[in-house]
């Protein structure tokens, strides 16, 4: 069901998301997309009333949910 998720990055949030959420909020999530904001770098889970996690990824590629995203932060459609 998640092998559209599939790289490492985008695999460790989602298991961040599910510790912290629970599996029922997971299987929600419809779209997870890395990009590059402001010359950080971020993994969006979306599902379909919008954002449901955004991680900020670190220099040494650890993950870092944050509370208030980036206001500016939006998906490119």
């Amino acid at each position: 069901m998640f092998a559209e998720f599939a790289s490492p990055r985008r695999e460790r949030a989602l298991v961040a998301y599910i510790k912290s959420e629970g599996i029922e909020a997971a299987l929600k999530i419809r779209k997870i997309v890395e990009m590059k904001f402001k010359d950080l770098d971020y993994i969006i889970l979306t599902n379909g009333n919008g954002l449901s996690a955004v991680y900020r990824i670190h220099n040494d590629g650890s993950l870092k949910r944050m509370i208030r995203p980036p206001k500016d932060l939006k998906l490119e459609n």
